[in-house]
């Protein structure tokens, strides 16, 4: 966060990512994995920067072996 304050930059809103692993063929859930699709949806909303705020894993249901949840800030930085 304090990085992207060095920078003109203009916040776009909040985008997040999840995944489940309900099937053992599936794959486990990872942050890197999260990112790559947060990175997606911030070029979808004309961002070109995004900054992770948090990443949690629960159990929200029983057919939900593995779970992981990102949620960032996507912004449009003007270099």
């Amino acid at each position: 966060m304090a990085e992207i304050q060095r920078y003109q930059a203009k916040s776009l809103g909040q985008v997040t990512s999840s995944l489940c692993k309900t099937r053992p063929s599936q794959p486990t859930p990872t942050e890197s994995l999260l990112l790559r699709d947060l990175k997606y949806k911030t070029q979808r909303i004309g961002g070109n920067g995004v900054v992770i705020m948090e990443c949690v894993g629960h159990r929200i249901n029983t057919s939900c072996n593995e779970f992981l949840e990102c949620r960032a800030l996507a912004y449009l930085v003007d270099f």
